[in-house]
């Protein structure tokens, strides 16, 4: 917990300092749902997918453009994501979340003056999993086990997605993001003879407003 916090503290300083240079830059906040495709396990009994349920999703962001075509974020998420581990109709599961902090680049195709701005985006962070309460469910032993544990993992995030401006300096946005992770191992202790393969990839839908600024940081909009 104190990690995750000098972590969060040390980006909030890299990234305040930077928003107070000359350019257009907003804050905003967002909320989705989160749908994971899950890795695999390999095992004398068959096989069997590891991953998390789908849940809600909450973020927040800080970020700049920097021209009519590139503009740079920072963001901070909250996945409510259950750890989950099935084969066939058998399923296991506990209580969990998972956290995320990345910087994007973002890419804005076009230049035209339009209330729409579409952009690509591409970045990386770090993703922290936690798991909770005991395991409910049948239990799956001869592939693996879930454990009450936590653990963080470099993040790759790639997605996009349409800002709208609905009334001066307010903007509308649609995100969509792939949150791709190796699988944290410690929330599983594999059966004998067991193999992890494979990544897992968060794809999440955001709705959210954002506050659009001048180049100044006193928090009011330029005349």
């Amino acid at each position: 917990m104190m990690q995750r916090k000098w972590v969060a503290l040390l980006a909030a300083i890299w990234v305040v300092p930077a928003l107070c240079f000359a350019g257009d830059w907003e804050l905003g906040a967002a909320g989705g749902f989160g749908v994971y495709h899950y890795a695999s396990i390999s095992a004398p009994a068959g096989s069997a997918r590891v991953g998390f349920g789908p849940r809600f999703t909450l973020a927040g962001m800080a970020g700049k453009d920097f021209s009519h075509h590139l503009g740079g974020e920072f963001r901070f998420s909250f996945e409510d994501a259950d750890p989950a581990l099935t084969s066939g109709r058998q399923r296991t599961t506990r209580d969990g979340y998972s956290e995320g902090a990345h910087v994007d680049l973002l890419v804005y195709p076009s230049q035209r003056a339009s209330h729409l701005k579409p952009f690509l985006s591409l970045g990386t962070g770090f993703k922290y999993y936690k798991a909770t309460a005991p395991a409910a469910g049948l239990p799956l032993a001869n592939f693996s086990a879930l454990n009450v544990a936590s653990q963080a993992e470099p993040l790759i995030t790639l997605g996009g997605g349409i800002k709208y401006a609905f009334r001066r300096y307010w903007l509308l946005r649609l995100d969509f993001r792939d949150y791709t992770t190796p699988y944290p191992g410690n929330l599983i202790t594999l059966a004998p003879g067991a193999k992890l393969n494979g990544w897992v990839h968060s794809f999440v839908f955001l709705v959210g407003v954002s506050h659009a600024f001048g180049g100044r940081c006193d928090l009011a909009p330029t005349a």
